[in-house]
């Protein structure tokens, strides 16, 4: 077993808003599993801490059958605030990584005439 999982980085914030605006902005659904404190790897700094959370996709298409393997990790900056969400799997169901509520221009356009 490795000692360290490859997660890749699939992105960088400078705040927790510019993260919770990303989520919003996209259909990405987990659920945090585990939450933990250590060394500051964020921010390059070892004076204070991070926050760790690991959690597991719970998109209702992915885990129909059978819980679907993606993994992610987010850790925070605990003094700078900057967070940084990383991915380790593939979904195995049907996952809409821009996906919109409401009608699309396309469709609100046939619906006028």
């Amino acid at each position: 077993m490795p000692k360290k999982i490859p997660f890749t980085s699939i992105g960088k914030f400078d705040s927790v808003d510019e993260f919770q605006t990303w989520q919003n902005d996209h259909s990405f659904s987990w659920a945090v599993e585990t939450t933990h404190t250590s060394r500051c790897t964020v921010c390059q700094a070892t004076q204070h801490k991070m926050k760790t959370q690991y959690a597991v996709c719970n998109n209702v298409d992915c885990n129909k059958k059978s819980p679907c393997g993606v993994r992610y990790k987010i850790v925070t900056c605990l003094k700078r605030q900057k967070v940084e969400i990383l991915k380790i799997g593939e979904h195995k169901g049907h996952v809409f990584k821009n996906a919109q509520r409401g009608l699309t221009e396309k469709a609100k356009k046939f619906g006028r005439h």
